[in-house]
C-alpha cells in the first residue's frame, strides 16, 4: 500500500498535516528533540535506522490531529507526576491508558510505513483501537537508569501481525501496555469466551460466553516477573456481549464495577428495556496489588506500591524478555480457534520467538559476566 493515509481515522489526510507518534512534549522532556534515535532494521538494506527522533512523524487529518491535542495535554501532566511519584487520581488513568493505546498502535503503523512494505494494508487505525479491548499498564520506576527515550518490543514479528504489547521507557520509568480481547475479564470474574473465530479478514467472532473465576493476577505474569511499582487496568467490553448473556452480566459485582458513566446504559440492558449494540463499557479503574485487584472510584488516589529502587541496567533485558513471553502467548492463546493460515504463522512466530529470547538471554549473560565486579 503506497497511497498515504492518517493514521488515526485510515482516511487520505484532509491537509499537510503529520503527527509525531513521540510527541514533542515527550521529546523535550527526555532530552535534545533533533537528536539521533535508533527505529528498528531497514529490511532492504539489513541495517539499523538512524534519524532525528523529531523526524518520527507520520500523516494525519488536521481534525484527527486537533481531536487528540486535549489528551496529549493531559497525559502531558499526568506523566509529570507519575515521575515526580505523586499520587495519581484514579481516573487519570483513563487518559492515560487512551494514551498508551494511541501510542502502541501509532508505532505499529509508523513502523510498518518504515518498511515501505506494499502490501501492507492496515486493518486498523488508532482511532479504531483506542479503549476497544482489556488494557494493563504496568509501571516501573528503576531509579539511575538514566534520562532519555526507548520504544521496545515493536520490531518482533508477533507486534507486526498483533500490536498488543509494547515497553516505553520515560526517564527512570519503564511502562508496559497491554491490551487484547479479555486478558483481564478472565481474571476478575467476567464472563469469557469459549471459543472465538478469527475471520480471513481477521475479524473476531465470538461463539459462546462463558462465566469466569475470580482468578489470582499474578498468574498472568511470569513467577519470575519483576515487582512492579503500580499496575492498574480496565476491562472493556461490547454491549452486544451484554444483550446477549444477561444472566452472565447480571451480577452486583460487575454493576460495581462498571464505570459510573456507563452504569445506567448498563442497567437498561441488563433490564431488556434496550438493545443498543453499538456501546463500549468500561469498568473502573483497577489497581492490581498482590495478585488481587481494587476497584477504584474517579477521585481516589492511585498509590505506589513500594518504595523507589536501584536496580542496575540488566532489568531492562529482563523485562524485554518478559514482554516477548507476554507477546507469544497473547498470540498463541488457546482459546482462539485459528485458521490454516493462522497456524502457520504461529509455527513461525513460535521459532523466532525462541531466537530472540534466546539472543536477549545471551546478551543478558554477556552483560553479567562482563560487569561481575559491580554490586
Amino acid at each position: 500500500m503506497t497511497n498515504k493515509f492518517c493514521i488515526f481515522c485510515g482516511l487520505p489526510p484532509s491537509s499537510k498535516n503529520k503527527e509525531h507518534i513521540i510527541p514533542e512534549w515527550l521529546l523535550n522532556l527526555t532530552g535534545v528533540p533533533n537528536r539521533k534515535g535508533k527505529f528498528g532494521i531497514d529490511f532492504s538494506t539489513g541495517k539499523e535506522r538512524e534519524f532525528s527522533v523529531d523526524s518520527f512523524v507520520f500523516p494525519a487529518c488536521q481534525k484527527c490531529n486537533s481531536e487528540k491535542s486535549n489528551l496529549e495535554s493531559k497525559v502531558k501532566n499526568i506523566i509529570l507526576d507519575i515521575l515526580d511519584r505523586k499520587e495519581i487520581i484514579a481516573e487519570n488513568f483513563n487518559f492515560l491508558l487512551d494514551w498508551f493505546d494511541k501510542v502502541r498502535v501509532g508505532v505499529w503503523l509508523g513502523f510498518e510505513q518504515l518498511d515501505k512494505n506494499k502490501m501492507f494494508v492496515p486493518s486498523f487505525y488508532i482511532n479504531q483501537r483506542i479503549a476497544m479491548s482489556d488494557r494493563v499498564l504496568v509501571i516501573f520506576d528503576y531509579d539511575g537508569i538514566g534520562n532519555g527515550y526507548t520504544i521496545s518490543g515493536v520490531d518482533t514479528i508477533i507486534f507486526k501481525f498483533m500490536p498488543s504489547a509494547f515497553l516505553l521507557k520515560i526517564n527512570n520509568f519503564v511502562f508496559m501496555s497491554v491490551s487484547n480481547l479479555f486478558i483481564l475479564s478472565k481474571k476478575v470474574g467476567f464472563p469469557i469466551p469459549k471459543k472465538i473465530d478469527i475471520t480471513n479478514m481477521n475479524e473476531f467472532l465470538i461463539k459462546q460466553m462463558l462465566a469466569s473465576k475470580n482468578d489470582n493476577i499474578t498468574q498472568w505474569f511470569h513467577d519470575d516477573f519483576p515487582f512492579p511499582d503500580l499496575i492498574v487496568g480496565q476491562v472493556i467490553f461490547d454491549a452486544s456481549l451484554a444483550i446477549k448473556n444477561t444472566a452472565l452480566y447480571d451480577k452486583d459485582f460487575i454493576k460495581k464495577m462498571i464505570s459510573e458513566e456507563y452504569l445506567i446504559e448498563f442497567e437498561k440492558i441488563i433490564n431488556k428495556s434496550t438493545d443498543n449494540m453499538n456501546l463500549k463499557f468500561k469498568t473502573k479503574i483497577l489497581q492490581i496489588i498482590n495478585g488481587h485487584f481494587k476497584v477504584n472510584d474517579k477521585k481516589d488516589l492511585i498509590k505506589w506500591n513500594r518504595t523507589r529502587i536501584k536496580e542496575e541496567s540488566i532489568t531492562a533485558i529482563e523485562l524485554l524478555i518478559h514482554l516477548y513471553k507476554i507477546q507469544f502467548e497473547l498470540y498463541n492463546d488457546s482459546s482462539y480457534k485459528y485458521n490454516s493460515d493462522h497456524k502457520k504463522i504461529i509455527k513461525e512466530i513460535n521459532k523466532t520467538f525462541h531466537t530472540q529470547t534466546y539472543q536477549i538471554k545471551k546478551s543478558a549473560n554477556d552483560f553479567i559476566r562482563k560487569n561481575k565486579k559491580i554490586n
